[in-house]
């Protein structure tokens, strides 16, 4: 059973605290970003918040447009367009997920397909997509699909750059690239929580 507080960004699996996918990589995306001022970034982050709640919404056909922020409408435009231009169909979205073996847990944004073919795609909203998102879309596609062979559909691994006036959507293919960046990262994670007494979060 997984939880999520939202407040301390906190997932646990049966009671038990779990790392999260970003906490994970944030050994190495939070000094991508040392340079940027917090407020500035807590900014950056409730209103990439907002766009994604707004796909949500969108995809569940429950958004009402009348209510929608203006600074949130280009934004929708965008991401329409990125649906049609690339076909991408979604099927869930926020899933929560959890990988048994690794002992990790995520969010996935939106899972379903692209071009026909099964996909999962992470959307970010920052102005300069950071060098982990390819390693945190392994960590969700391992989790959202454990024991899943490699002889069966395995979905691809997308990363949506969504912004106000473009879009892009990036492949990511170096399975076992992403996958080495992961798990080194996940190996440091835990070395600090049993060692040097950090927390999860």
């Amino acid at each position: 059973m997984i939880a999520f507080d939202e407040a301390t960004h906190t997932y646990t699996v049966d009671g038990k605290v779990v790392p999260s996918v970003t906490q994970v990589l944030s050994i190495i995306s939070d000094g991508e970003y040392a340079f940027v001022r917090p407020d500035v970034l807590e900014r950056a982050k409730q209103f990439g918040l907002a766009v994604h709640r707004m796909i949500e919404l969108d995809v569940a056909g429950s958004l009402d447009l009348e209510k929608l922020d203006p600074a949130l409408t280009p934004w929708l435009a965008q991401w329409h367009e990125a649906c049609s231009d690339a076909d991408i169909q979604v099927t869930q979205t926020e899933r929560m997920v959890y990988h048994p073996t690794l002992r990790y847990a995520g969010r996935v944004d939106l899972i379903g397909s692209v071009h026909g073919e099964p996909a999962i795609v992470d959307i970010k909203t920052i102005t300069r997509m950071t060098s982990t998102i390819g390693a945190q879309t392994w960590a969700y596609r391992e989790a959202a699909y454990y024991g899943v062979t490699r002889n069966e559909t395995r979905p691809r691994r997308y990363g949506l750059h969504l912004q106000a006036d473009s879009w892009k959507l990036l492949p990511f293919r170096k399975d076992a690239d992403d996958g080495a960046l992961f798990t080194a990262c996940l190996t440091i994670h835990r070395h600090k929580h049993k060692h040097l007494g950090e927390s999860h979060d």
